[in-house]
């Protein structure tokens, strides 16, 4: 048994080298991140701690249900008192297991300025991700891919953008720790800018109970030919209702949000209609 455990321990440890030495060597490279981040990625990942937490369910190669969510909201974020954009996101996921696919994007925007007021879809995001625990049930890696594809016009990109990330996770209580870095390629670079970038990432969440959280995220970027940034979010969720039907349900939640980057703040309001089944 001893043996075992010390085997096990031993195998844990090299898989923790392999994904530092590759998250070192992508960084190192200077490739590049998208910013965005997935409100549904970090839930998925929020309920699989919570359950490594309490049950061998998803540390172990067992089969378990998918669970499937399809979101739709509105939002509305204001940068200025004259700059504001009007969004309405969007999201399918597909979460068999430790594995995690989503589809999502901001769908329409609206964005006004003093000088002009644009308007059309915004790119489409795909993402897969997988949760591998570590020994024990604190810790936990999470390899990440995203495709950003293009809608140009207006408010679109005019080319498509990927990004490699990987990212450590603990769980303390109520308490989520997640750090990391990103690697990819961005489509639409800024003038005398390379089309690499690389980020690095950290995100404490504090879940208060089953129905609200707060979440405090910092990213910071570089990029080849431009200067680098550095990006916070403060976020509170409040999932205000739950609509059984058998398992199936509705789901509102609310969000509130505050980013800051290069000084300024942009709060944010979203609300959001998740329905999720299995």
């Amino acid at each position: 048994m001893h043996q075992h455990r010390s085997a096990k321990r031993a195998q844990v440890a090299w898989q923790v080298v392999a994904w530092l030495a590759l998250v070192s060597a992508s960084l190192a490279a200077q490739a590049a991140d998208s910013v965005h981040f997935s409100k549904g990625s970090d839930r998925n990942t929020a309920r699989l701690l919570d359950l490594a937490a309490t049950t061998e369910a998803v540390t172990t190669d067992q089969p378990a249900e998918p669970v499937v969510t399809l979101q739709l909201g509105a939002a509305y974020e204001r940068a200025s008192s004259q700059d504001n954009v009007l969004s309405t996101p969007y999201l399918f996921s597909y979460a068999p297991n430790r594995w995690y696919f989503e589809v999502s994007g901001d769908g329409y925007q609206r964005a006004r300025s003093p000088a002009m007021v644009s308007r059309g879809l915004a790119d489409v995001a795909f993402i897969v991700n997988y949760l591998e625990p570590l020994d024990g049930k604190i810790f936990s890696l999470q390899p990440e891919v995203e495709l950003d594809l293009p809608t140009h016009g207006e408010v679109g990109s005019k080319a498509a953008s990927e990004v490699a990330r990987l990212s450590l996770l603990g769980k303390f209580n109520n308490v989520h720790v997640q750090v990391g870095g990103g690697v990819g390629s961005e489509g639409t670079p800024a003038p005398a800018a390379d089309h690499t970038l690389r980020s690095l990432f950290a995100e404490v969440q504090y879940n208060w109970d089953a129905l609200t959280l707060a979440s405090l995220k910092v990213k910071q970027i570089h990029q080849t030919g431009a200067s680098s940034k550095t990006a916070a979010r403060a976020e509170l969720d409040v999932w205000l209702s739950r609509l059984g039907m058998a398992d199936k349900h509705w789901v509102g939640v609310a969000i509130l949000g505050n980013d800051r980057s290069a000084g300024r703040n942009t709060p944010s309001i979203e609300f959001d209609l998740a329905y999720e089944f299995k």
